[in-house]
């Protein structure tokens, strides 16, 4: 009985002890990183890439795990991923996937996704959306389309002339 009450002891005790290890995932050694070699590693992790934003010379792009709920925001300067931190899941969009988040509260643009990127452009203006911004990152380009009917902002990311994921965004030009 003693040692069966000391087994349960010091399993609840490492259970309490590890269970902080598990509820994030660790992403502090993708610093250092090339922005895609960051980008793999992010996708690797279970991240989704939720918005990317430039300001000057330097870039950051907001990650997502749902099965965490973490959201992180990485800076990149000259190619390389100088710090990740922590960013509040309100700016994940709140753990929505991409085709809930995508037709929130306006046209839905979920179905653009797998589109090539001439296609994409044009099924976008035919629902009302205007590009307003254009940024090359690496291999990829990322577009941000605003609905003003709808006052819809939405980030497109492009790889390979193919839309991956459309995301909303906060971005500036869409104010």
């Amino acid at each position: 009985m003693k040692n069966t009450f000391r087994l349960t002891i010091v399993s609840v005790a490492l259970a309490i002890l590890t269970a902080p290890a598990f509820a994030n995932v660790k992403i502090s050694d993708i610093v250092g990183s090339t922005e895609n070699g960051a980008d793999n590693e992010f996708y690797k992790r279970g991240f989704e890439l939720v918005d990317g934003q430039q300001s000057g010379e330097e870039s950051f792009k907001t990650y997502y795990n749902s099965e965490t709920r973490q959201c992180v925001m990485a800076e990149i300067l000259d190619n390389q991923v100088i710090s990740i931190n922590p960013s509040e899941n309100a700016n994940c969009g709140q753990g929505n996937d991409n085709a809930k988040a995508a037709s929130s509260g306006g046209v839905n643009v979920s179905d653009i996704v797998g589109s090539t990127e001439r296609h994409g452009d044009e099924k976008f203006s035919q629902r009302g959306f205007g590009i307003v911004d254009a940024n090359q990152s690496g291999e990829e380009t990322f577009k941000t389309y605003f609905n003003s009917a709808t006052r819809q902002c939405v980030m497109a990311e492009i790889l390979d002339n193919e839309v991956i994921s459309i995301n909303p965004s906060e971005n500036a030009y869409c104010r």
